[in-house]
């Protein structure tokens, strides 16, 4: 894979930054790693733009790409727990209406 050369924002609306990456191809809108100040950890980023013409300056690389997280699946409902608890609300709700 070519290098991409990917401007990146550390707050939506902020200036950008360009970065370097020679792994899998990123697109905007991904989340990336980037080195932070301190040189120990990293920072997490969004990707806005990507190209591949070499830019007039020095790049950073990035880190990696983060995985986007996976939405939690609900608990399934048992249904004859949900038929129980439907039967008690409208029994509830003719027993009001007799009163």
């Amino acid at each position: 894979m070519a290098r991409q050369y990917v401007a990146i924002e550390f707050h939506r609306g902020g200036r950008t930054y360009t970065y370097h990456h020679d792994g899998e191809a990123i697109v905007p809108g991904d989340e990336v790693k980037v080195p932070d100040r301190s040189g120990d950890g990293w920072s997490r980023v969004r990707v806005v733009e990507v190209d591949w013409i070499k830019p007039g300056f020095e790049t950073k690389p990035i880190l990696g790409r983060i995985e986007p997280e996976k939405p939690k699946a609900e608990e399934p409902v048992d249904f004859f727990d949900w038929l129980n608890d439907a039967d008690e609300d409208v029994q509830s709700f003719i027993d009001r209406d007799r009163e």
